[in-house]
């Protein structure tokens, strides 16, 4: 971006350094900026950037892509007396809804969004930061921890020439940007496709640790992906089995359900604890190798029909039962509607986070 002025910038302090050190720049020289040479540092990660953006008190124009949970804070955009405009990307479904919900709320009328937007820039009245990151998110999906772990690069200037033809870029998009209706057709549709990119974002590494301890060192990144704690205090009713023992034999295979529990979402791997009596213990049924199902859209009446599946790349590597107990407990006792419920069946990550114990 502004390449050929940056370029003849180098290249005339290039030729002054070898010049006397008495000769004064001209006024017309690319490098002054009211009266004082141009100024331009790099930025080599997203704090910098957070610096930056959180120290300005002027107005602030933000185009950046893709936004994440925390974002708001992060760049004290929540800040009383703020004013700014934003220009996003909602067609990618790598933006957080939520968050675009939060900046509407903050700024009415004053976000926008504009299709195949790739920008990230940040811009003030004498000042602008271009560089490689995201507001918290990049183009997979991620955020929080798992956008920190990318290697962002960029630059603030304060060169006059470049922050002129950047808001001149940035009016330009604004006047054919596409306001937000977060009550409407095209945002439904947005929160669908950022719910299912959630899904298919890069697996974490969890290195040597098992599935549940790897969720409690970095709840983050488990979250939103489709996979569920269930835990469950009853068993089936006699109705129920027999319901169950129908859909094996149509089905020619081992059937499974949860008997009235609408909480179960759908086209979600979700992981059975039952308790039985005082003690909880992993879900158990002939034909099913772990204690994990995939719940489609098979529902007939009281019963949500369910197959046996299992956490991708996590196979037979959940945890024992012991390292889930003091969370299992935790739960118990912290959950208001664990009575009234029946249970709990909460996002992963949203369990760890919430619950999450490591066993010493």
């Amino acid at each position: 971006m502004h390449e050929n002025v940056l370029r003849k910038c180098v290249h005339e302090q290039k030729a002054r350094a070898g010049a006397s050190s008495s000769r004064l720049p001209r006024d017309n020289d690319c490098s002054i900026n009211r009266g004082k040479l141009a100024v331009t540092r790099l930025i080599h990660n997203q704090k910098h950037l957070v610096d930056w953006v959180r120290a300005e008190e002027g107005p602030l124009d933000v185009a950046v892509a893709f936004w994440g949970a925390g974002a708001v804070e992060e760049l004290s955009l929540d800040r009383p007396g703020r004013k700014v405009r934003i220009l996003l990307d909602l067609s990618a479904g790598a933006t957080n809804t939520d968050v675009v919900r939060q900046l509407v709320k903050l700024y009415p009328e004053q976000v926008r969004s504009v299709r195949r937007l790739h920008a990230k820039a940040f811009i003030t009245k004498s000042e602008i930061a271009v560089g490689s990151a995201n507001a918290s998110a990049n183009g997979l999906g991620l955020e929080g921890a798992e956008a920190r772990q990318w290697h962002e690069l960029g630059l603030i200037t304060d060169d006059a020439t470049a922050v002129q033809e950047v808001k001149a870029w940035f009016k330009k998009r604004w006047s054919s940007a596409e306001p937000i209706d977060v009550n409407g057709d095209r945002f439904t549709e947005a929160e669908k496709l950022w719910k299912e990119n959630r899904k298919r974002r890069p697996r974490p590494d969890s290195g040597a640790d098992n599935l549940f301890t790897a969720a409690i060192k970095d709840p983050e990144a488990f979250k939103g992906r489709g996979w569920y704690v269930v835990i469950d205090l009853d068993d089936l009713s006699e109705r129920g089995e027999e319901l169950v023992e129908e859909e094996t034999r149509a089905l020619g295979r081992p059937a499974f359900a949860w008997e009235n529990w609408p909480k179960i979402p759908p086209q979600a791997q979700l992981i059975s604890v039952i308790k039985d009596g005082n003690r909880f213990k992993f879900d158990s049924h002939k034909g099913a190798t772990e204690p994990v199902y995939y719940s489609g859209d098979i529902k007939r009446g009281r019963m949500k029909f369910v197959t046996a599946s299992h956490i991708p790349g996590f196979k037979g590597n959940l945890g024992s039962i012991r390292e889930w107990l003091p969370s299992l407990k935790k739960a118990e006792a912290g959950y208001s509607k664990w009575e009234a419920e029946r249970g709990l069946c909460l996002d992963l990550g949203e369990f760890a986070a919430t619950y999450g114990v490591l066993k010493g």
